[in-house]
C-alpha cells in the first residue's frame, strides 16, 4: 500500500500482511538494518551524508519503537485505516480508469482478511477515546466503499470489471461494518482517556523528532513560549482596541469566517494568497505552477478539519495533489 501511494504501482492492489509472523519478519528486518547502519563510519560522511545517516537512524528508530512500544496493532486501530484508502486509484490518472478499477477492487477483495486479522490481534479492551474515533473512521471508510465510489465506473463500457469492482466494495463495506461492531464492545470496558504516559511520548519524540531531550525540560520551554505569547497578545490587543479584554477581540475575530457554503472556494483563495505571499515576500523559492486541488474531506478522515494528499514522491503521471477541507456538517448545530 505505501509502495502504490509514493507512486510504485507495481505494488496497486496489495494490501499489507498484518499476520504474527509477517510482523516478526519485519522487525528483524529493522533491527538488522539498523545495526547494519551504525557500524557505518558517519563521521566521516560529508554534511549531506550526516544529515542522511541521521535521517535513516530516525526512521529505523521510529519503525522498531511502533512495533515493540506503541504496538498500534494491539491497542491503536486508528493507524491502521489508511491500508484501506483506495481513493488514489479514482483520484490520480497515472493508468486507464479501467486498471486502476481492477486495482481497488484487488485490494477491496483482500479487506475481509486484513480485518480479520486485525480484529484478532486487537487488545479485548481499548480507550473509549480511541474507541470513538476509529469508530468514525472505519465508518466513514464503509460509507466511502458505498457511497463516494458508486460513481467511481461511470463511463467505463467493459461490465464485468464494473460488476467485480462493485461486488468487491460493498463486500468491504460489510466487512467493515461487522468491524466497528467489535470495536464498539471494546471501547465499553475499556479505560477512559488517550494518555500514552510519559516513558512512551518520550519515545515518540526521541524517535519520530530526534529530541532527546527531559519532558520537563521541554514543558518549561513550552510555558515560557506560552507566557511570551500572552503578553504579546495583550500588546496586540491593546493596539487594536484599548481597554477591551482580549478574551472579546478573539471572540468577534473568530466571527468572521466563511459561510458554509463558501468554505472551499474561500479556502482556495486563501491558499493562493499564501501562495502569492511567499512569492512576493521572497520567504522561498516555488519551483512549480502547480496548485493543490481544495475538496472536501472524504469521510474516513472527518477527524481532522483539513489535511494535505500529496502526490507520491516517485510518481512521474499523475502528480495531483488534493488538500482536504472538512464542511460543516448539520449535527454540528
Amino acid at each position: 500500500t505505501a509502495g502504490s501511494r509514493i507512486g510504485q504501482h507495481q505494488y496497486d492492489g496489495r494490501l499489507p500482511d498484518l499476520s504474527p509472523s509477517q510482523n516478526s519478519r519485519r522487525e528483524a528486518e529493522l533491527r538488522r538494518g539498523l545495526t547494519e547502519l551504525r557500524t557505518l563510519d558517519a563521521g566521516g560522511l560529508d554534511e549531506a551524508g550526516q544529515m542522511g545517516y541521521r535521517m535513516m537512524e530516525l526512521f529505523l528508530r521510529r519503525e522498531l519503537f511502533i512495533f515493540s512500544d506503541l504496538k498500534p496493532l494491539e491497542n491503536n486501530p486508528m493507524r491502521l485505516t489508511g491500508y484501506l484508502n483506495v481513493s488514489g486509484y479514482m483520484r490520480r490518472d497515472y493508468a486507464p480508469l479501467e486498471d486502476r478499477l481492477r486495482s481497488a477492487a484487488a485490494a477491496m477483495r483482500q479487506a475481509l482478511d486484513f480485518l480479520d486479522v486485525l480484529d484478532h490481534a486487537l487488545s479485548g479492551s481499548l480507550s473509549s477515546h480511541v474507541v470513538d474515533m476509529s469508530v468514525e473512521s472505519y465508518s466513514g471508510m464503509a460509507r466511502f466503499y458505498r457511497v463516494d465510489l458508486a460513481e467511481a465506473a461511470k463511463g467505463v463500457t467493459d461490465q464485468e470489471i464494473v460488476a467485480e469492482f462493485n461486488l468487491a466494495r460493498e463486500a468491504a463495506a460489510a466487512a467493515l461494518d461487522r468491524f466497528v461492531e467489535s470495536l464498539k464492545g471494546r471501547g465499553k470496558s475499556g479505560p477512559e482517556g488517550f494518555a500514552i504516559g510519559p516513558e512512551l511520548y518520550s519515545g515518540m519524540l526521541a524517535t519520530g523528532e530526534g529530541l532527546e531531550v527531559s519532558l520537563s525540560q521541554i514543558a518549561a520551554i513550552g510555558q515560557a513560549n506560552l507566557e511570551d505569547n500572552l503578553a504579546r497578545i495583550k500588546e496586540l490587543a491593546q493596539s487594536i482596541a484599548p481597554g477591551r479584554p482580549v478574551a472579546e477581540i478573539v471572540e468577534e475575530i473568530g466571527r468572521n469566517h466563511p459561510q458554509a457554503q463558501e468554505l472551499i472556494p474561500e479556502t482556495r483563495d486563501m491558499l493562493e494568497d499564501i501562495r502569492q505571499s511567499l512569492v512576493d515576500f521572497d520567504v522561498i523559492s516555488v519551483p512549480s505552477e502547480d496548485r493543490c486541488q481544495v475538496i472536501e474531506t472524504p469521510t474516513y478522515m472527518r477527524y481532522a478539519f483539513a489535511a494535505m494528499d500529496t502526490a507520491g514522491a516517485l510518481e512521474t503521471k499523475a502528480t495531483e495533489s488534493f488538500y482536504y477541507v472538512t464542511p460543516v456538517e448539520e449535527e454540528w448545530g
